[in-house]
């Protein structure tokens, strides 16, 4: 059989596993060897890419500066006997203090790997820690609390990486693993500011023998909300709304006064008949205001009511206080100018509090976040289905993080 040709919008999928091999990370290490091949394999099933070299899976391995080699770089391939043979060559060691060099891996993920053109760029970090100089309150131990002392950036900080991130158009998936993350109420809100602002998600892990799914989960959802963003109209899908509001800011100027109603719509047929040369740049330049509650609004408008997409639910989720949201807002607006936020909230809470330990989920929702649902055991359905408010949601943010 001859080789499938592909088209220009064939999808395709460049996956990076950011994996913390530090302290007890052990368990999800192996569950990560053990499957990757049978992720792999259901990907395929799914029918969403078509032949082998259309997934490429990436690993970086990575530690903190106290214990020497930060990181572990190896390359996409579409080989995943090789990234089986990279996870088993891995135990869990090292770290120091609370935080590890999440900053850097970010890094790397953005400036080491090579990154194909086209087609969907997701990275999934697996930690049970937070990054360093995110919590200006000193809430636990941190040796670098301006950020990572990096050789390139110094200090190197974990919101300068979302803005990069954002800018690579790569997607962040969050998996935070149980109960030791949610201690850290700084670190679960930055979290949830990255996933939010790159279009990826948060999910609390609980349940070791459930990554797997929560992986597959990631990459099937991905795949199939780039396929459906460009199907529904992909960079075209704001611009009629965007060359009339710059159309009109053009027309306001020049005339100095707002134009009626007819005479605007008179003006902007004109325009879109024999445009001037530099309409372009105007539009352009009016569409980086866009915000993704506008794409949001396109999109509901557009999307069919009975297009399915693959996702996952879960019982377990954060439940945030009022601070913990303000935190995750602060965080995602700081994903736009790469700065630490000035106006973050203390949250006050013991470092490991020993009703955690004996019932997870039970910490008081005034004390930043909490884990809901996670006292009865955590369960996971992965299913295709309607698309979701959540789905539609990164499908904005997709928008705006691609073209804005």
């Amino acid at each position: 059989m001859a080789p499938h040709q592909h088209g220009a919008n064939d999808p395709i999928l460049d996956l990076v596993f950011l994996l913390d091999v530090t302290g007890s990370m052990q368990p999800y290490i192996k569950m990560a060897e053990e499957k990757i091949e049978f992720i792999a394999q259901q990907i395929f099933d799914s029918k969403l890419l078509v032949d082998q070299e259309d997934l490429r899976v990436g690993l970086i391995a990575y530690r903190d500066y106290v214990d020497g080699n930060v990181t572990y770089v190896h390359q996409f391939t579409s080989d995943m006997s090789k990234v089986r043979a990279w996870l088993a060559s891995y135990s869990a060691t090292g770290g120091g203090d609370a935080p590890e060099a999440v900053a850097t891996v970010l890094y790397d993920a953005v400036e080491k790997m090579n990154w194909r053109p086209t087609g969907a760029r997701i990275a999934v970090l697996i930690t049970d820690a937070p990054p360093h100089g995110v919590d200006p309150f000193n809430s636990y131990r941190d040796d670098y609390p301006n950020g990572d002392p990096h050789p390139v950036i110094n200090p190197l900080k974990a919101t300068y990486m979302t803005k990069k991130m954002v800018e690579e158009k790569i997607a962040v998936f969050v998996v935070q693993c149980e109960p030791s993350m949610t201690t850290y109420k700084l670190g679960v809100a930055y979290y949830k500011g990255l996933a939010t602002k790159t279009a990826g998600r948060v999910f609390a892990l609980t349940k070791v023998e459930l990554l797997p799914d929560a992986i597959l989960a990631y990459a099937l959802e991905t795949v199939k909300l780039k396929t459906l963003h460009r199907e529904l109209g992909g960079k075209d899908m704001l611009l009629p709304t965007h060359k009339n509001f710059a159309i009109s800011q053009r027309f306001l100027a020049l005339a100095g006064a707002p134009p009626s109603e007819s005479a605007k719509q008179d003006m902007v047929a004109k325009l879109y008949e024999d445009p001037p040369d530099d309409c372009d740049d105007v539009i352009q330049e009016i569409a980086k205001t866009h915000t993704p509650e506008s794409a949001l609004a396109d999109l509901k408008s557009k999307y069919v009511k009975d297009v399915k997409c693959w996702g996952i639910t879960t019982n377990v989720d954060h439940d945030f206080s009022a601070e913990g949201k303000h935190n995750v807002q602060q965080f995602i607006l700081a994903g736009t100018t790469g700065s630490m936020p000035s106006a973050l909230k203390k949250v006050n809470f013991p470092y490991h509090p020993s009703s955690w330990v004996a019932n997870i989920g039970v910490l008081a929702k005034d004390t930043g976040t909490s884990l809901v649902g996670a006292t009865s055991g955590q369960n996971l359905t992965l299913s295709e289905g309607p698309l979701k408010d959540g789905q539609i949601k990164r499908m904005a943010h997709l928008y705006v993080n691609t073209y804005a």
